[in-house]
Parts: C-alpha cells; sequence; structure tokens
C-alpha cells in the first residue's frame, strides 16, 4: 500500500507492517547467526505469543543497554538472572514489592496449597490491621494495629498483647529443663498461675 506506506504480508495492511497468518504458526522469526531466536506466533486460542527459539534461551528485557528482567525456564528475575519463580534484587538501596488496593478493599498475599488458601497476609480494609489470616485477612488469626498492639483472637488489642478465646492461655516452657508454666484467666476473671506442670521441681 503505497499510498498509506504500508507493507501487508498474507493480506491487506492495516498498519505500516501487518503479517496475516490462518493457522496457529509463526508470523515473524527473528534470528542471527548464533541461532538464538525470537518468535512473534499466533497460537491456537486466539493468542499471541512472543516466545524463544528453544527452552535454553532466556527471554530478557533491557531498557537501552541495561538488562531489567528475565525469563528463564519459566522463573522470572527483576534485576537479576532468577533461580526462584520470582528473584527480584535491588543493585542499591532497598528491594520493594508495592500492592496497593482501592478504599474498602484488602490488600493480601495468599499462600497456597494443592489449590486451596492456607494462610494469608495483608491489610485488613476494615480494621486498618495488618492481619495473619487463613483464607483472607477477613478471618485473622492475628492483627497488629497501628500502635503495635498484638491481638490473637481479637482484630481489636486492648494492649500490647491480647489474647482472646474462650479459653485464653498462655504456655511458657523451659526447653532446657522440661518445665512448663501455664498463665490463664478463671471463670471469676481472676488471673491463675499454673507453674511446674511437669513437676521438674520436686525432681531436683
Amino acid at each position: 500500500d503505497l499510498t498509506n506506506q504500508r507493507v501487508g504480508i498474507g493480506g491487506s495492511p492495516t498498519k505500516p507492517l501487518t503479517v496475516f497468518t490462518s493457522a496457529a504458526s509463526d508470523s515473524a522469526r527473528f534470528t542471527d547467526n548464533t541461532n538464538s531466536e525470537l518468535l512473534i506466533e499466533h497460537a491456537a486460542g486466539n493468542l499471541l505469543t512472543l516466545a524463544t527459539g528453544s527452552t535454553s534461551q532466556p527471554f530478557a528485557f533491557a531498557q537501552g543497554s541495561t538488562e531489567v528482567m528475565r525469563i528463564s525456564s519459566g522463573n522470572v528475575g527483576i534485576g537479576r538472572s532468577p533461580v526462584e519463580l520470582l528473584d527480584i534484587l535491588s543493585a542499591s538501596g532497598d528491594a520493594r514489592i508495592r500492592l496497593e488496593a482501592p478504599s474498602g478493599s484488602d490488600t493480601e498475599i495468599k499462600f497456597f496449597n494443592d489449590g486451596s488458601a492456607q494462610y494469608t497476609i495483608g491489610h485488613d480494609d476494615a480494621t486498618d490491621n495488618f492481619v495473619v489470616g487463613t483464607a483472607n485477612v477477613d478471618a485473622p488469626l492475628v492483627s497488629v494495629d497501628k500502635s503495635g498492639n498484638v491481638g490473637v483472637g481479637t482484630s481489636s488489642p486492648n494492649g500490647l498483647l491480647h489474647l482472646s478465646s474462650a479459653a485464653p492461655a498462655l504456655h511458657i516452657t523451659d526447653t532446657t529443663n522440661n518445665a512448663d508454666g501455664v498463665i490463664s484467666v478463671d471463670n471469676n476473671g481472676s488471673l491463675v498461675f499454673n507453674a511446674d506442670l511437669n513437676s521438674e521441681a520436686s525432681n531436683t
């Protein structure tokens, strides 16, 4: 299309360079004399894919002459060649990951096992707490508020450490002497100290 200065391969061009293919196949292939290849493919399911010529060739992204991200063997590296599924390296300064949600929504990282969410960490918008939860932060196990108070079983801790359950108790174990102690609350609200549960004192 000389009038619009367009080139079409396999059909009439609509862009400066248009490549048409009727089947799932390579649409463009770039190669050099070392057999390194970059493929632009029309894959099955109307997917457009970018691929290297073989699984041994990593996929690198650069700004100018500086590489900033690499995909290798399914691992993604930012600032480095990856050895984990996601590997991030800051060349100087802190390495940070930013997650942001709109008002009224939570910000979470979920840990799955065999397809099911086991634990979640993140910010619960409703309580403004940092939470360790189960399926999501709305099911908290541990909550930390902006004052640094920690709640176990409660999202509203009233002190540095606040335990809340049907039978709250703090267990303390001396692993050197195999001695245990428990601090709990009885039905009258009195604080109860149970010491030397393993009767170690009688053995000395």
